[in-house]
């Protein structure tokens, strides 16, 4: 498998658990996400149409308050890391994916690996780091 398709098939398989201290981690990304997509429909209103500022307005403000729920997010996932609420593995590409658990301070040695989250109770994957 190429890694366009196992990124692909590992992005399938976030999905939310009913874990509870997961909540407000789901609904900061959920916030954010919603957000994402709305600034990106402004932008891609304000490349097609000449429209005064507040349209400009109302993307800086958006995009302004998506910048800080992304912030947020990372916070709420270190912690959540760090607390050992959730577990990272490592996506080992050299070794056919062959996934490996890693420490948070691991995690930092390879930012730009494969990386997924997954709740410490139920192992459901939450997330991909990459």
């Amino acid at each position: 498998m190429n890694k366009k398709e196992y990124l692909s098939s590992i992005f399938k398989e976030n999905k939310q658990c009913n874990c509870d201290y997961l909540i407000r981690f789901f609904f900061l990304e959920k916030k954010f996400n919603e957000l994402e997509n709305l600034c990106n429909d402004l932008l891609d209103f304000l490349s097609k149409h000449k429209f005064g500022s507040n349209i400009k307005k109302i993307y800086g403000e958006k995009n302004y308050e998506r910048i800080c729920f992304y912030k947020e997010l990372n916070l709420e996932l270190n912690s959540l890391i760090k607390k050992g609420k959730l577990k990272l593995f490592y996506h080992n590409e050299k070794n056919n994916y062959e996934k490996q658990p890693i420490s948070y301070e691991q995690r930092k040695k390879l930012e730009d690996k494969l990386i997924t989250a997954s709740c410490s109770k139920c192992n459901q994957q939450i997330k991909v780091l990459k």
